[in-house]
């Protein structure tokens, strides 16, 4: 016998409620900016909620990073922000978010394992150039931080509410020379 699973008619309504806040296409000086997408995509490009998607396809763990990058999504919306996919020297930055003046560049791993795949989620970020905070996000329990970029335990993340007022302590700006 089929498992039988509900949808509560709450979490489909938030659907097109999102899909309205994210299909601006504003342009960033620095990189290229493209709406982010509040859901992830299933082979026949349906968006679905973690719950929605789990419900109806069970088997979230072979999809680990998506959803990962779907929770920190939807925390940076849920805090006030503007998020969208960022591009800086043809290197994709998993979020752009935006909030009044304040802007946060954030790449998300499930983890960092090894020297490549640090190099992958840093280099991204390396790229920018200007003095706005920049994070890379992962399971991982140890600090990776590197080069003016703040590596923080995505559930640490998830669970700060002083965010992102510790970004702003000075030993977490970057500082770039400035060229002409």
């Amino acid at each position: 016998m089929p498992e039988q699973r509900v949808i509560h008619e709450q979490s489909v309504n938030i659907l097109p409620a999102h899909h309205q806040q994210t299909e601006t296409d504003d342009q960033c000086p620095e990189q290229t900016q493209q709406p982010m997408l509040p859901f992830s995509q299933d082979e026949d490009g349906n968006q679905a909620g973690q719950g929605i998607r789990e419900a109806i396809y069970g088997h979230n763990q072979r999809d680990i990073n998506q959803i990962l990058e779907n929770i920190v999504y939807l925390e940076l919306l849920r805090r006030g922000y503007t998020v969208r996919i960022g591009k800086s020297n043809g290197k994709e930055i998993d979020f752009v978010a935006e909030k009044a003046s304040q802007k946060i560049y954030i790449q998300v791993a499930y983890l960092i394992p090894d020297q490549t795949v640090a190099e992958r989620e840093f280099s991204s970020l390396l790229t920018i150039q200007d003095n706005f905070p920049k994070m890379v996000l992962s399971l991982d329990r140890f600090d990776l931080s590197r080069e003016g970029i703040i590596h923080k335990n995505l559930i640490d993340f998830l669970l700060d509410q002083g965010w992102p007022a510790e970004l702003s302590r000075p030993e977490n700006l970057v500082t770039m020379p400035i060229t002409r």
